[in-house]
């Protein structure tokens, strides 16, 4: 959805990163996230699993996207990266990223896609990118309304 607005991009791959609680500590949110990124796989995205720790809090998932997005460019994979996120802890990979490039005489290409909405207080990408601000209609077109649990009361469930 995000590229079709961009003329003359054609999409290469998708990356989805995400943390998983363990199945002791939640079983329905670790059998929604398994269920869901088996799905996004099967779609050929390609997946980066973390872990959630017993704060709640995504462990690796950040280090993991600065670690692919500089692989990446180091490999010469890409020549626009959209990041759908606000952290400005991307912001040094996105320096280094485009050292890398000049060095290899490519320019990169970044944009910090993020929602907006009439209640939205920050309306700052990361720095060193483009930002992109997505609007409630895309945002909506974008949504996957699915709930990929399953009911673990029920006698059928694994």
């Amino acid at each position: 959805m995000l590229v079709s607005k961009k003329p003359n991009c054609v999409l290469k791959q998708i990356r989805f990163y995400t943390g998983v609680p363990r199945f002791n500590s939640n079983q329905h949110w670790h059998i929604f996230w398994t269920n869901k990124l088996r799905y996004l796989k099967s779609q050929g995205v390609e997946i980066y699993k973390g872990r959630i720790n017993s704060v709640g809090r995504e462990k690796g998932v950040d280090v993991r996207i600065a670690v692919d997005l500089i692989r990446l460019t180091y490999e010469q994979r890409y020549e626009v990266a959209m990041i759908v996120s606000q952290d400005w802890d991307f912001g040094p990979a996105v320096r280094l990223a485009k050292e890398i490039a000049r060095g290899q005489g490519r320019q990169l290409v970044f944009e910090s896609c993020f929602p907006v909405g009439s209640g939205t207080t920050n309306k700052r990408g990361i720095p060193g990118t483009g930002w992109v601000q997505i609007d409630q209609s895309t945002y909506d077109a974008c949504f996957d309304p699915k709930d990929y649990r399953v009911n673990l009361t029920s006698p059928t469930s694994p």
